[in-house]
C-alpha cells in the first residue's frame, strides 16, 4: 500500500458519509447520541448497528447511507457486543486455569504497588502480570481479526452464528491475510488519530465537549467505510460461496 493510497483511503473514510445528498437526515443520530451522557451505553449499540448496516449497504454496492432505524440498529448492536463479550471471556478463563489473576484484578495489584512498593509487588504478582500480558495480546493479534472477520460474514449472509464460528473465521483470515493486514493498518491509523485528535480537544474546555463525538463517531464512520470496502472485496473474490 502507497502513501498516497493510505492518505487517500483515510481521507475517504472521513469524508464520504457527506457525499450523499440525503447525509443530515440519514445519520443525525449517530452524530447526536455521543453528546448526550444520559444515553450512556445505547449510543455504543447505537453506532455499531449503524456500523453494521453501512457495511452492509457498501457491501452490496448501494450508493445510499442506510435509512434511519432506531430499533434495527439497537438490535444489530446487541448481538455485535454480545459476541464481543464472550470474546472477551475466552482469555479471562484462560487465565482462570492458569492461576492467574485476570485483567479485572488488576486493580488490587495496583493498590498493592502503591502501599507494599515495588519489590513486594514483583514478588507477588509479578509473573502473574506478565502472564496476563501474554494470554491477553496473543488473544487480542488472533481475535481482533477474527471476530471481524465474522462480522463481515454476518453482514453478507445475515446469519448471526458466522460471529460465532472462530475456526471458518481465522481459517478464512489466514487465507485472506494481504486484505485483513491493510485493513488493520487503516484501524491503527484511525485509533492513532483519534487519540491525538483527543490530545488537541483537551487543551481546550470548549474542545473537551467535542471529545465523545470525535472519539466514537469519528472512529465508527471511519472504520465502517474500511470493513464495507473489506466486505466487498470479500464478496467480490473467489470466496463468494464461503461466507454464506
Amino acid at each position: 500500500m502507497t502513501q498516497d493510497n493510505i492518505i487517500t483511503r483515510f481521507q475517504k473514510s472521513l469524508t464520504y458519509v457527506f457525499d450523499y445528498k440525503n447525509w443530515p437526515v440519514r445519520i443525525w443520530p449517530i452524530f447526536l447520541a455521543p453528546l448526550i451522557p444520559i444515553i450512556g451505553i445505547l449510543s455504543l449499540l447505537l453506532l455499531k448497528g449503524w456500523r453494521f448496516e453501512m457495511v452492509h449497504s457498501i457491501a452490496e454496492g448501494r450508493n445510499d447511507l442506510p435509512p434511519v432505524n432506531i430499533i434495527l440498529w439497537l438490535k444489530r448492536g446487541a448481538i455485535l457486543w454480545s459476541a464481543l463479550f464472550v470474546y472477551f471471556l475466552v482469555p479471562w478463563i484462560v487465565c482462570r486455569v492458569l492461576g492467574v489473576s485476570g485483567i479485572v484484578d488488576w486493580i488490587s495489584d495496583i493498590h498493592l504497588l502503591f502501599t507494599e512498593g515495588v519489590e513486594a509487588f514483583v514478588q507477588d504478582v509479578g509473573s502473574d502480570l506478565l502472564t496476563v500480558f501474554m494470554v491477553y495480546s496473543t488473544w487480542a493479534l488472533i481475535s481482533a481479526p477474527t471476530f471481524q472477520c465474522g462480522m463481515v460474514r454476518y453482514v453478507l449472509s445475515g446469519d448471526w452464528r458466522k460471529l460465532f464460528g472462530f475456526l471458518p473465521n481465522f481459517y478464512f483470515v489466514m487465507s485472506n491475510i494481504g486484505l485483513f493486514t491493510h485493513f488493520f493498518l487503516m484501524w491503527i491509523l484511525f485509533v492513532i488519530s483519534v487519540v491525538v485528535i483527543d490530545l488537541l480537544l483537551a487543551a481546550s474546555f470548549v474542545g473537551v465537549i467535542l471529545i465523545p463525538l470525535v472519539t466514537v463517531t469519528f472512529f465508527y464512520v471511519a472504520t465502517a467505510h474500511e470493513l464495507g470496502e473489506l466486505a466487498l472485496k470479500i464478496k467480490s473474490s473467489a470466496s463468494l460461496a464461503y461466507y454464506k
